[in-house]
Order: C-alpha cells, then sequence, then structure tokens
C-alpha cells in the first residue's frame, strides 16, 4: 500500500511539474508577470532557455546596465517597444512606464566582446539579434523582474 501511495505521488509531481513547463511557453514581454512567477525555472540556467520561453517577435528593444566598471554589463532589460518610443516615457513614474522585463546575471561579460551599444553612433544597437543570443545565451541568470506596468 506504501508503495502505491508512493507511486501515485510521483507521478503527481511528474505531471504537475510538466503542466507548469506547459503554461510558460512563448510568453511576450507585456506577459512577462508569467515568467517572473516561474523565476525559480530559470534561475541558474542560461539565458538561452529563459530566450527559449519568450516570443522573441515582441523584443523591440533592449537596454544594458552597467556594473561599477562601465565596459562590463550585468543586466539586460527586454521591452516590447521600440527605443525611440521608449525615451518619450522617461518623464513617467517607473511604475506608469511601459512593461520591461529585466535580467540579471550572476557573473559580467565585456562589452567589447559582447554588444557595444551607443544609440548615438548606431541606431539599430539597441535591437536583440540572433547574435546577440548566440553570444550572450550562455549567461546564466541570476534573477528576474519587472518594471513598469503590468
Amino acid at each position: 500500500m506504501k508503495q502505491l501511495v508512493k507511486l501515485f505521488s510521483f507521478f503527481g509531481i511528474v505531471f504537475c511539474t510538466h503542466g507548469m513547463a506547459q503554461t510558460i511557453e512563448k510568453v511576450g514581454i507585456k506577459d512577462a508577470s508569467v515568467l517572473v512567477a516561474h523565476k525559480q525555472d530559470f534561475v541558474g540556467k542560461p539565458l538561452s532557455y529563459l530566450l527559449s520561453k519568450m516570443d522573441k517577435s515582441t523584443i523591440k528593444s533592449v537596454s544594458y546596465g552597467p556594473n561599477r566598471n562601465r565596459e562590463e554589463v550585468h543586466m539586460i532589460s527586454f521591452r516590447q517597444m521600440t527605443y525611440q518610443s521608449y525615451l518619450k516615457t522617461w518623464d513617467k513614474e517607473i511604475n506608469d512606464r511601459p512593461t520591461q522585463l529585466v535580467v540579471i546575471f550572476n557573473q559580467n561579460w565585456d562589452l567589447s566582446k559582447g554588444k557595444p551599444c551607443y544609440i548615438k553612433e548606431d541606431s539599430t544597437c539597441v535591437k536583440w539579434t540572433e547574435k546577440d543570443e548566440k553570444i550572450l545565451g550562455g549567461l546564466v541568470v541570476h534573477d528576474i523582474y519587472v518594471l513598469g506596468r503590468n
């Protein structure tokens, strides 16, 4: 009898876990709170895994946050609007701005080896590309959270 209870418990956990993974397939930026609600599924895994659960067509711009060394970055914000449109919202409170999914890494990467982004020099540098995903996809996610209205 105990073995039967253990067996049903095991299958219950397996099915619940599998069902939860199915609920977060291909989430857009505007629904980033769904990803954050399941952040334990992403922390400690590569950025590429998180991106595989996102509808990347909703990523219209990105920005990078530096650590103390301005040449090293440890954070990426994914947005559902163009950088130019986002600039128009800077005078608003953070909770009134459009949704951003912020990803923090537990290590830094050198901007000169990744994607140096100087918007004044290259207006396309705020777009997320497949090349970015290849270069940065191995970074380990330390935390994710949502900024803006969601």
